[in-house]
């Protein structure tokens, strides 16, 4: 399959986002997001960013995974609905943690 056929497939992708803000340093953050009706979630990730830049400050959270319409993680043969994730700030400053949803409406 070409990048072509499957972005025909896939449709458009959108990031959903939810943020925790000002994650004091050494303090755990955990947060989930979910996408739209119609969307299906393609990906997802998180990780703690500069609250006056919105730059990525640790992009490798401890943990995430993908979420079922009941908000907790996803199990076999269920639609995948969100993403939540969660890390410990490590950067020496408080941080705002992001946790990002890949959602896709289908092409056909």
């Amino acid at each position: 399959m070409t990048p072509a056929q499957a972005a025909a497939l896939l449709g458009k992708v959108t990031a959903r986002r939810a943020v925790v803000e000002d994650i004091a340093d050494t303090s755990v953050a955990k947060t989930s997001v979910t996408c739209e009706a119609g969307e299906t979630l393609v990906g997802g990730g998180g990780g703690f960013v500069k609250a006056d830049t919105g730059q990525y400050d640790r992009p490798g959270p401890g943990a995430g995974l993908p979420t079922g319409a009941n908000g907790l993680p996803v199990v076999d043969g269920a639609e995948p609905r969100g993403w939540v994730t969660s890390g410990k700030n490590e950067t020496g400053f408080a941080r705002d943690f992001v946790a990002v949803a890949l959602c896709a409406t289908t092409g056909l």
